[in-house]
């Protein structure tokens, strides 16, 4: 968060858990010297998931792009759209929830074009 900068219309859940999990950094495919430009990242959740999605990517700059994408209730599949280039990339996800309404994050994919360096 930058400092000094405020927060209007927060959101509240009662009752409610945070989860945050984070990849460790990634080349992806393509090599460790290319430079690649992350475009998606998809979840797949459980039929029957409850929570409310946030989901973020950092390159090997410090650059940080994500956004939040809402309730995951009712959807198997959750795209977050994105536009960062870099040559690692590290995933940071949140998910807010009941704690009588659980999630499961069946898998996560990453779409991206490989492109040159120079």
């Amino acid at each position: 968060m930058v400092e000094g900068a405020k927060v209007s219309a927060p959101l509240y859940f009662d009752n409610a858990f945070l989860s945050m999990f984070e990849t460790a950094g990634s080349h992806l495919r393509g090599g460790e010297h290319n430079v690649k430009e992350l475009r998606e990242i998809m979840y797949r959740f459980a039929p029957g998931s409850y929570g409310h999605l946030w989901s973020f990517v950092k390159n090997d700059k410090g650059q940080v792009k994500g956004q939040y994408k809402g309730s995951i209730w009712g959807k198997e599949k959750v795209r977050v759209f994105l536009n960062i280039r870099g040559r690692n990339f590290k995933i940071r996800a949140y998910i807010a929830t009941h704690k009588e309404h659980p999630w499961l994050l069946r898998e996560v994919d990453v779409g991206y074009l490989l492109g040159n360096s120079v």
